[in-house]
């Protein structure tokens, strides 16, 4: 591929523009979309020449994958297409989610100074597996899970009830847990399932490993400001999704109808903050 890619470009006379990097088939890459390239490729230096002429010799790659799909028509395929809107839609989304959370109202002091104390200054991040299920409407599905011994005895009592799940291998970070969970979780005995429950969701699992960090008061803080704000979006997100869709007109088929009166927060796990 290196070869062919030295021998496009000397074919090719047109240079590169005053901010283009690069040409393919007259087609300029720019600096710009040189550095959002190796910006969306986290932890580097987009500085670094090294890294520069490899992930420009990428994209040159990509560029020209690109003109031989579009050449192919293999763009305007069914399963394309769908693939294309759906990543359209995600990142529509998280810019609506980001404008959103513009409107998050003032973050209140109070709790950020309890969430400070509650910590002690001590960061867990727990390494949990599982299995994620919708609510269940038999009363003793989840007492007779919490008295189970082993993840074995807690699947068993779920194919019983046919209940259908789904596996789950998470971090959890005490920082985003409400203290009682923390504390729960730290009580657990070595191999022992616990169960959370939640009208949005339940969670039955094992802690598998736990690591700790000591955090200054500094650091304390700034984790405490930063779970509230996403805490705080969330719970905007949740509220605009509640009124929008009181006055969409939204229609289920029979087989896939849902619950209207379910929340539509998060699922009960709460992951690792950044």
């Amino acid at each position: 591929m290196g070869l062919l890619l030295v021998t496009i470009a000397a074919c090719n006379g047109k240079q590169p523009g005053e901010d283009a990097v690069a040409t393919v088939n007259g087609y300029e890459i720019t600096a710009t979309e040189l550095n959002n390239e190796l910006a969306a490729r986290g932890g580097q230096n987009i500085q670094d020449p090294a890294l520069r002429k490899k992930a420009l010799e990428e994209l040159v790659n990509r560029k020209l994958l690109v003109a031989l799909a579009e050449e192919r028509e293999l763009d305007q395929t069914p399963n394309f297409i769908l693939s294309e809107q759906r990543t359209r839609e995600l990142l529509l989304a998280d810019a609506a989610v980001g404008f959103l959370a513009t409107l998050n109202p003032a973050v209140d002091e109070r709790k950020i100074d309890a969430a400070v104390e509650a910590s002690n200054g001590v960061r867990t991040i727990f390494q949990v597996e599982g299995l994620q299920f919708d609510p269940v409407t038999d009363a003793g599905i989840l007492p007779a899970i919490e008295k189970a011994s082993s993840m074995d005895q807690v699947r068993q009592i779920l194919a019983a009830a046919n209940v259908s799940t789904k596996p789950a291998s998470l971090s959890w970070d005490s920082v985003a847990m409400p203290a009682e969970l923390v504390q729960q979780l730290g009580t657990v005995p070595a191999g022992k399932p616990f169960v959370l429950s939640s009208p949005n969701g339940v969670f039955a699992g094992l802690v598998v490993g736990e690591q700790t960090q000591s955090l200054n008061s500094e650091q304390n803080r700034a984790l405490a400001e930063r779970v509230a704000a996403q805490t705080s979006t969330q719970r905007t997100v949740a509220d605009w999704l509640k009124e929008a869709k009181e006055k969409a007109t939204i229609v289920y088929s029979e087989e896939l109808r849902t619950d209207p009166d379910r929340a539509v927060t998060d699922e009960v796990p709460v992951q690792q903050t950044n």
